[in-house]
């Protein structure tokens, strides 16, 4: 029947002969038969997977190069300064030298000189990394890092500080 031969056909009368090729010879009347599987026309939609309003998940980013251990992040210090003062170092263009309470009085040389004003860094709340050993850099002893992103803002790269949400006392610890 699925051949397209009459069931009473001689050529397929028992299932042993079944697996036998050529035994239909060309130019054999086949008859109409219906399909197997048949298609699923006019279905489509009963198969297609329902529209939801969630976003497409995004592939996870593989790991960063160069991970460090949990114990030796906690060493670092963290801290919220206030910057009480603001100036250029001399023979430098892109330098800045800050006071800042964290909450003790300290300075820190900050390469920012080429995206802030030394007058718009008074008053602003940063955050520093306190416990790095004091380095001297263009004359000038820094006694901590202020922690910038490296963002591009209109095309243009710029360093943008970090800074907390709410104004907080100078020291504080960041976690």
């Amino acid at each position: 029947a699925g051949l397209g031969l009459s069931p009473n056909d001689p050529r397929i009368a028992s299932l042993t002969e079944g697996g036998v090729w050529g035994r239909l010879s060309p130019g054999s009347e086949l008859q109409a038969f219906e399909a197997l599987f048949p298609r699923l026309e006019g279905k489509k939609e009963a198969i297609q997977q329902p529209k939801t309003d969630e976003q497409p998940i995004r592939p996870v980013a593989p790991p960063a190069e160069n991970l460090v251990d949990f114990e030796l992040f906690k060493q670092l210090e963290l801290r919220v300064a206030e910057i009480t003062a603001a100036e250029l170092v001399k023979k430098s263009k892109k330098l800045v030298k800050l006071t800042v309470l964290a909450p003790e009085e300290r300075t820190i040389v900050a390469g920012i000189a080429e995206h802030y004003r030394p007058e718009e860094l008074v008053g602003r709340q940063v955050i520093i990394a306190a416990n790095l050993k004091p380095a001297k850099i263009m004359g000038v002893t820094s006694h901590g890092m202020v922690l910038a992103a490296k963002a591009t803002i209109d095309g243009e790269e710029k360093l943008v500080l970090s800074s907390v949400s709410e104004p907080v006392e100078p020291g504080c610890r960041v976690s």
